[in-house]
């Protein structure tokens, strides 16, 4: 297992250190918009509910292949539960890498997960703090070595809300990121 983190730091701190990788374009397609926490049922200013094919999203890498999705306030706390499953969070978004977009930081409000790129094979916008975001991903258990732990916090807008800092050793290893775009 110790050589299974120490892979995943190195490749981690490699692959950051290259800078940006490539950004997918924008292509909405397949996700299904999620209203906000801050605006609940999808209304724009005036009342009039948004339609569904209106609310624009941003995706990165895959496509999704899974529908059911888990909000983060019902994930976080039973996070140990879906280890080496494959899952679609939604949730808001409150730290990304500023270095090359290879992870952000979800929230259920309370609490934070880590979400990591897989392999670094694509980016997200690193202006995305703020976005309500759809993740699909393996969950992962593996506590962080301190090095990689340290690299995280470089690259952060907002250490105090690092999951690592308080303890926590699940992540998710993102296969495709949605975000929705703000208006």
């Amino acid at each position: 297992m110790r050589h299974l983190i120490a892979l995943f730091a190195a490749t981690l701190l490699v692959a950051c250190s290259q800078g940006e990788v490539e950004v997918a374009s924008p292509n909405p397609e397949g996700v299904e918009p999620v209203p906000t926490e801050a605006d609940p049922i999808g209304t724009e200013s005036g009342g009039a509910a948004k339609a569904a094919s209106e609310i624009a999203w941003n995706h990165f890498g895959a496509e999704f292949t899974l529908t059911d999705s888990v909000k983060a306030a019902d994930f976080i706390p039973h996070a140990a539960s879906y280890a080496d499953k494959e899952i679609l969070l939604e949730g808001t978004v409150v730290d990304v890498c500023q270095k090359a977009g290879c992870w952000m930081v979800i929230s259920d409000g309370t609490n934070t997960v880590r979400v990591t790129v897989k392999e670094h094979g694509f980016s997200v916008a690193k202006d995305g703090t703020g976005s309500w975001a759809r993740i699909q991903g393996v969950v992962k258990q593996a506590a962080p070595d301190e090095a990689t732990t340290e690299h995280l916090l470089s690259e952060s807008n907002r250490p105090e809300l690092a999951p690592e800092t308080k303890g926590q050793d699940i992540s998710i290893e993102a296969t495709a990121v949605a975000f929705q775009i703000k208006s």
